[in-house]
């Protein structure tokens, strides 16, 4: 299991309920007692926790990372009735081979599948190594790109993040730039788009209009004031607009209304300047750089509807008017 910071609030995070009603629990017997389960995905834990309604002290925890094998065979329940069952063969902490099958709604088993299969199956953990310059000494980190989580040396500069529900609140996304990388991340799909600061050619602002003070869409941390002094909090404006993030002439990435846009590209240029000439060009595997995973989408008209944005655009354009997001 890989530890790192995260840059977000762990406890905002959505985890998924269901009940069951265990069949066969390791050693064959059945064990009522445990009878929800519990998914916490990949960015806490990414485990299956089977506890009691009852008896809260009552845990059963399985990294999802131990589990070897799931089935979902059918079993008779009835006179020409048939109902799934869902098995899991995992590893113990010894490494001795366990299993446990339960009973749930039929319903939920695809929805579980995906939620526990899809993480793995987007290399959630690919890393890189990635060299940059510290107090005029070259160190290399390891840079897990795809992820919401801080790398050693990494420094979160900007943050923005959106959140869904009143009593259940949870993240939907979030926009973040560090001294290494500008990242949206997904929290339904798991993914991000991002972008190293060292394949940044160019950042941009565009659609940039007032807003009023209490419309804060973004925050600069305490490390973007101590790291650049010129990024102080008075330079705050009261206007909001896209920040852009260009390679080779095209957006990777876009953070859509964001407040302060000329005081977050200002920051995000003055971290890719203090990156050596040998960092910023430094050959590093492709996938780092990658818009997020969006739906295309038409109008019943057929004219493309940005994924980011909402916008839609004329049926020829190849990059949303309004964020600059590509649309094929």
């Amino acid at each position: 299991m890989i530890h790192l910071p995260p840059m977000f609030d762990e406890k905002l995070v959505k985890r998924f309920e269901y009940d069951i009603d265990i069949i066969k629990y390791i050693d064959g017997q059945p064990n009522k007692m445990l009878d929800k389960l519990v998914i916490h995905p990949i960015e806490v834990g990414n485990r299956f926790e089977f506890k009691s309604k009852e008896n809260a002290g009552a845990s059963l925890y399985i990294p999802i990372e131990d589990i070897t094998e799931i089935n979902t065979p059918e079993q008779e329940t009835g006179p020409e009735k048939k109902d799934l069952l869902f098995e899991i063969e995992f590893e113990d902490s010894q490494g001795n081979k366990k299993f446990i099958a339960f009973n749930i709604q039929d319903k939920h088993i695809e929805e579980i599948l995906v939620k526990t299969l899809k993480p793995m199956e987007q290399k959630y953990w690919n890393v890189v190594d990635l060299e940059y310059v510290l107090d005029g000494m070259r160190k290399t980190t390891q840079l897990y790109y795809k992820t919401p989580f801080l790398s050693d040396g990494e420094e979160l500069l900007w943050i923005n993040t959106k959140t869904e529900g009143i009593v259940n609140k949870h993240l939907r996304w979030l926009e973040a730039l560090t001294n290494f990388r500008a990242i949206y991340y997904d929290f339904d799909k798991h993914d991000s788009g991002r972008i190293p600061l060292n394949f940044v050619d160019d950042v941009i602002v565009r659609n940039q209009k007032a807003a009023s003070e209490s419309n804060r869409f973004g925050t600069f941390t305490a490390g973007a004031n101590s790291t650049f002094t010129e990024m102080s909090d008075h330079e705050s404006s009261r206007t909001i607009g896209d920040v852009i993030f260009m390679r080779n002439g095209h957006p990777i990435v876009t953070f859509v209304q964001v407040s302060d846009p000329y005081r977050l590209a200002r920051l995000a240029k003055a971290v890719n300047s203090q990156l050596s000439p040998s960092v910023r060009s430094i050959k590093t595997q492709l996938p780092m750089v990658e818009g997020p995973v969006l739906e295309v989408k038409t109008s019943a008209t057929g004219e493309p509807i940005c994924s980011y944005c909402g916008t839609v655009n004329q049926i020829s354009s190849k990059f949303c008017s309004i964020c600059g997001f590509a649309l094929r």
